[in-house]
Protein backbone atom coordinates (compact mmCIF):
# COMPACT_ATOMS: atom_id res chain seq x y z
CA UNK A 1 0.00 0.00 0.00
CA UNK A 2 2.79 2.46 0.95
CA UNK A 3 4.35 1.63 -2.33
CA UNK A 4 1.22 2.58 -4.53
CA UNK A 5 1.26 5.88 -2.51
CA UNK A 6 4.79 6.47 -3.44
CA UNK A 7 4.02 5.92 -7.28
CA UNK A 8 0.90 8.14 -6.89
CA UNK A 9 2.76 10.83 -5.27
CA UNK A 10 5.42 10.70 -7.68
CA UNK A 11 3.16 11.01 -10.93
CA UNK A 12 1.39 13.95 -9.42
CA UNK A 13 4.63 15.67 -9.04
CA UNK A 14 5.23 15.22 -12.73
CA UNK A 15 5.64 18.61 -14.49
CA UNK A 16 3.41 17.71 -17.27
CA UNK A 17 0.46 17.63 -14.33
CA UNK A 18 1.13 21.14 -13.95
CA UNK A 19 0.88 22.03 -17.47
CA UNK A 20 -2.48 20.25 -17.77
CA UNK A 21 -3.90 21.72 -14.73
CA UNK A 22 -3.04 25.05 -16.63
CA UNK A 23 -6.44 27.03 -17.86
CA UNK A 24 -7.40 26.56 -21.53
CA UNK A 25 -6.52 29.94 -23.36
CA UNK A 26 -9.66 30.61 -24.48
CA UNK A 27 -10.82 30.67 -20.70
CA UNK A 28 -8.82 33.85 -19.87
CA UNK A 29 -9.89 35.17 -23.49
CA UNK A 30 -13.21 35.42 -22.18
CA UNK A 31 -12.41 36.48 -18.83
CA UNK A 32 -10.80 39.50 -20.18
CA UNK A 33 -13.99 40.00 -22.59
CA UNK A 34 -16.11 39.82 -19.68
CA UNK A 35 -14.41 42.70 -17.84
CA UNK A 36 -14.32 44.91 -20.71
CA UNK A 37 -18.36 43.94 -21.48
CA UNK A 38 -19.17 44.55 -18.06
CA UNK A 39 -19.47 48.31 -18.25
CA UNK A 40 -21.62 48.19 -20.70
CA UNK A 41 -24.24 45.68 -19.76
CA UNK A 42 -24.01 47.68 -16.55
CA UNK A 43 -25.12 50.63 -18.43
CA UNK A 44 -27.70 48.97 -20.54
CA UNK A 45 -28.96 47.43 -17.30
CA UNK A 46 -29.77 50.34 -15.25
CA UNK A 47 -31.58 53.62 -17.03
CA UNK A 48 -29.92 55.94 -14.24
CA UNK A 49 -26.58 55.06 -15.04
CA UNK A 50 -27.69 55.58 -18.84
CA UNK A 51 -28.68 58.87 -18.24
CA UNK A 52 -25.79 59.48 -16.30
CA UNK A 53 -23.54 58.36 -18.93
CA UNK A 54 -24.95 60.35 -21.44
CA UNK A 55 -25.17 63.32 -19.73
CA UNK A 56 -21.38 62.81 -19.06
CA UNK A 57 -20.40 62.79 -22.53
CA UNK A 58 -17.67 65.53 -23.02
CA UNK A 59 -18.99 68.21 -25.54
CA UNK A 60 -16.22 70.73 -25.93
CA UNK A 61 -13.01 69.36 -25.52
CA UNK A 62 -10.75 72.54 -25.05
CA UNK A 63 -12.78 73.28 -21.74
CA UNK A 64 -13.89 69.39 -20.91
CA UNK A 65 -17.92 70.60 -20.53
CA UNK A 66 -19.83 67.77 -20.78
CA UNK A 67 -23.61 67.71 -22.20
CA UNK A 68 -25.08 67.51 -18.45
CA UNK A 69 -23.62 70.97 -17.62
CA UNK A 70 -24.89 72.46 -21.23
CA UNK A 71 -28.61 71.02 -21.05
CA UNK A 72 -28.38 72.46 -17.12
CA UNK A 73 -27.89 76.05 -18.64
CA UNK A 74 -29.99 75.90 -21.77
CA UNK A 75 -32.90 74.87 -19.34
CA UNK A 76 -32.14 77.39 -16.80
CA UNK A 77 -31.51 80.50 -18.75
CA UNK A 78 -33.89 79.31 -21.73
CA UNK A 79 -30.66 79.31 -23.81
CA UNK A 80 -31.23 79.28 -27.91
CA UNK A 81 -28.63 80.16 -29.19
CA UNK A 82 -24.67 79.11 -29.51
CA UNK A 83 -23.15 82.49 -28.71
CA UNK A 84 -25.77 82.23 -25.24
CA UNK A 85 -24.21 78.71 -24.38
CA UNK A 86 -20.85 79.74 -24.37
CA UNK A 87 -21.52 82.46 -22.70
CA UNK A 88 -23.02 80.76 -19.49
CA UNK A 89 -21.24 77.73 -20.00
CA UNK A 90 -17.22 77.45 -20.43
CA UNK A 91 -18.13 75.98 -23.83
CA UNK A 92 -15.25 77.65 -26.43
CA UNK A 93 -17.93 77.25 -29.12
CA UNK A 94 -15.31 77.08 -32.47
CA UNK A 95 -14.68 73.49 -32.10
CA UNK A 96 -18.11 72.21 -30.44
CA UNK A 97 -20.61 74.51 -32.24
CA UNK A 98 -22.15 72.24 -34.43
CA UNK A 99 -22.17 69.81 -31.57
CA UNK A 100 -23.74 72.93 -29.03
CA UNK A 101 -26.54 73.23 -32.20
CA UNK A 102 -27.18 70.17 -32.23
CA UNK A 103 -28.39 69.86 -28.76
CA UNK A 104 -30.00 73.57 -28.93
CA UNK A 105 -32.02 71.59 -32.04
CA UNK A 106 -33.44 68.99 -30.01
CA UNK A 107 -36.62 68.34 -28.32
CA UNK A 108 -36.69 70.68 -25.74
CA UNK A 109 -38.83 68.15 -23.74
CA UNK A 110 -35.67 65.60 -23.96
CA UNK A 111 -33.74 68.47 -22.61
CA UNK A 112 -36.19 69.29 -19.42
CA UNK A 113 -36.53 65.43 -18.38
CA UNK A 114 -32.40 65.32 -18.44
CA UNK A 115 -32.06 68.13 -16.10
CA UNK A 116 -35.46 66.76 -13.80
Amino acid sequence: MVKLVEEIDESLSNPMWGQLRRPAPWEALAKAMERLQSPVVAIARDPALAEAARRARKICFCNTVDLGTIEDAIYAHGLTTVAAVTEHTKAVGGCCQRRIEGILVSEPSVTRQAVE
